[in-house]
């Protein structure tokens, strides 16, 4: 195939000015938004710290590309959307990428090209991939100013699998195979703190105490005077990991799955609700309730905290009221160690269309390429740093300064979760609160 070059021609002056058209517009790029990741990289020094936490076994006499610098090119390539390695075939001559770099963007040689990016995918062992998570740890506790308590939202979200890959499992949600990537989040400043790859499947218990067990013992070293609080979906709430934080000084809010013994505990508040309901013109109506309970496979009764929100729904289903619409109270429940609750954690949990402090949720995960579960780990490390340099300064999740309003002291008991309770629920109470929501 030819390569034809089309030659420069001239149009009819415009206010005596000469018009020339020329297609030869020089080495260009369009990956503008890699000079504010150097920037950023320059600030916070993510992959100068993950590059020294690599080890290097190579021939250090025929080294062509840093470690550094090929960690840095992979991170800006995913940043930019380019999530496959042989996209640096093409980007390997960008003379931005170049300069994120440190090359010079015309005369600088050419960066590391898709064979060196995934030898170097391949390179670290199991320990090192542990070490690469201890670093992005280390990271965050050192850039981040912490207060006296901190909330850590632990969440996964689904990233499925192309090709036969290790770990790859059957989600009958998503039906089809995947992982189930772990990620962890600051929730006052939305800074990621790390992301562990995994089969798409429900979490044990044990592993769920492993996870949070050494990402607190390894904040702690940065932040000893904080508490931690752990916040996640019901499927984290596990025996294991409730047990390790009431034993380790730790704190957590975990979903609960609603069952007929909680129902039967809150039967008489939500006809309450009905009732103050039926009697107001609101569309909805919600209060909150706190008691003790204990299940089979729990050692001591803990707090649980209950939502509860009544409103009118279409009735589509058996006998058709004369307004067609039928009055419906929904009871969310979440399992907590820690006195005082924020409401809008407790809403992030009990309500997934009303999230106001989760707004800064899961980014999309990587399209899992077709590697071994080593280099798959060190990819979705890679992808913790490229968002890490996106958010240097926060996200759309409020300040702790906008907190206080929040704050509602819902105990209605001891304050510690093996203690029995000091006063049951009071029926004129949830009225009185409901009566306050309403106004």
């Amino acid at each position: 195939m030819n390569d034809d070059t089309l030659l420069p021609f001239d149009l009819p002056s415009v206010c005596r000015k000469k018009l020339t058209v020329d297609f030869n517009g020089g080495n260009q790029s369009s990956n503008g938004g890699v000079l504010l990741l150097r920037e950023a990289e320059r600030s916070l020094g993510v992959c100068w710290l993950l590059a020294n936490t690599m080890t290097d076994r190579r021939d250090q006499s025929r080294i062509r590309h840093a470690m550094f610098e090929m960690l840095m090119a992979r991170v800006s390539a995913i940043a930019c959307g380019y999530e496959d390695a042989n996209d640096l075939d093409r980007l390997r001559h960008d003379p931005l990428m170049k300069l994120a770099v440190g090359r010079c963007p015309e005369s600088g040689e050419a960066l590391a090209s898709q064979s060196t990016i995934s030898r170097l995918e391949n390179a670290p062992r199991k320990t090192e991939a542990a070490r690469l998570c201890a670093a992005l740890i280390d990271q965050f506790g050192t850039t981040v100013k912490p207060g006296r308590l901190e909330i850590l939202d632990i969440d996964d979200t689904f990233c499925a699998a192309h090709g036969g890959q290790q770990l790859a499992f059957w989600n009958a949600h998503h039906d089809e195979r995947g992982f189930s990537s772990m990620h962890i989040y600051h929730v006052v400043s939305g800074t990621p703190v790390v992301t562990i790859l995994r089969p798409a499947r429900t979490p044990k218990g044990t592993e769920v105490r492993t996870v949070i067990k050494h990402v607190t013992k390894r904040l702690r070293q940065h932040w000893p005077n904080t508490r931690i609080v752990w916040r996640g979906d019901g499927h984290y709430g596990r025996v294991e990991a409730m047990e390790w934080a009431e034993n380790d000084g730790a704190d957590y809010i975990f979903g609960l799955a609603g069952n007929p013994a909680l129902d039967a505990l809150m039967a008489e508040t939500a006809n309450n609700l009905r009732f103050h309901h039926a009697n107001s013109n609101q569309p909805k109506l919600r209060t909150y309730a706190s008691f003790f309970y204990q299940a089979g496979s729990w050692d001591r009764p803990r707090k649980v905290v209950a939502r509860l929100e009544c409103s009118l729904q279409p009735d589509t289903g058996g006998e058709i009221t004369s307004t067609g619409m039928r009055q419906e109270v929904d009871i969310r429940y979440v399992v907590t160690s820690h006195r005082r609750i924020l409401a809008d954690a407790l809403r992030a949990l009990s309500d997934p269309t009303d999230e106001p402090a989760r707004s800064l949720r899961v980014r999309d995960a990587p399209r899992a390429p077709d590697q071994d579960r080593g280099a798959r780990d060190r990819t979705y490390r890679a992808h913790s740093c490229s968002v890490a340099d996106e958010l240097p300064g926060g996200s759309t999740v409020p300040r702790r300064s906008a907190w206080p309003d929040a704050v509602r002291p819902l105990s209605h008991g001891a304050a510690r979760p093996d203690e029995p309770p000091t006063r049951q629920i009071n029926p004129q109470c949830v009225a009185q609160r409901v009566d306050a929501n309403r106004s």
